[in-house]
């Protein structure tokens, strides 16, 4: 789905998250999409009738934008891999609480809330029966 169309689809849900998200990959292409198209018309001589210092400029400006775009990519990164991450532990421990047909589906781990909040969906045949079920690990 187009990063704005997702944006917009971020608003009509109160999804700031998604919102934000899908607004930076929308700017971050535009923006190198804008920054490949002036450097490829000057390689190809558009603008030669420029001066030096208006192509000192243009240069400059780009090289700035581009150590620029990685700072919030970077952030963004770093935020999704530690998600990632803690993301598999979290249902290795929910797996073993069940019997070993059942598997943990959908998770939701809350990351901003204090103690962290988790939702699980756990699916499976033998669900109500505990006496299957693995007891959890000792620490």
């Amino acid at each position: 789905m187009p990063p704005l169309a997702v944006v917009d689809v971020g608003i009509a849900t109160l999804n700031w998250t998604v919102f934000a998200g899908t607004l930076l990959l929308f700017v971050t292409n535009a923006f190198t999409i804008a920054f490949i198209a002036a450097l490829v018309a000057r390689i190809y001589g558009f603008g030669a009738h420029l001066s030096p210092q208006h192509t000192g400029w243009q240069l400059l400006l780009f090289f700035v934008a581009l150590g620029l775009l990685p700072i919030p990519l970077g952030a963004a990164l770093r935020q999704i891999a530690f998600e990632a991450l803690a993301q598999r532990p979290v249902s290795d421990t929910i797996s073993m609480r069940f019997p070993d047909a059942c598997r943990p589906g959908q998770l939701d781990v809350d990351y901003a809330a204090k103690p962290i909040r988790i939702r699980a969906v756990v699916r499976g045949s033998d669900l109500a029966s505990p006496s299957k079920s693995r007891p959890p690990p000792r620490r």
